[in-house]
């Protein structure tokens, strides 16, 4: 398995408005998530996907509460 980006659930590369809509779907388990996707998305690294994840991505694309992991060249 490989993780680019915590919270960047479509692995593109970026972590920006893109990913929110399918990580909702994802927490609020409307869809399923391959292993890799789940791993991105557990952005606190508590090994669930939740509700506090979702907000960490919300408000690093608010620019507020940047994800440590995330270093952009």
């Amino acid at each position: 398995m490989s993780i680019e980006f915590k919270g960047d659930t479509n692995n593109d590369g970026r972590i920006n408005f893109i990913d929110i809509p399918s990580a909702l779907r994802i927490v609020a388990g409307l869809a399923t998530a391959d292993a890799d996707t789940l791993l991105r998305l557990d952005i606190d690294g508590d090994g669930e996907v939740t509700a506090n994840d979702l907000k960490r991505l919300m408000d690093h694309v608010d620019g507020i509460n940047l994800i440590d992991e995330v270093i952009y060249k």
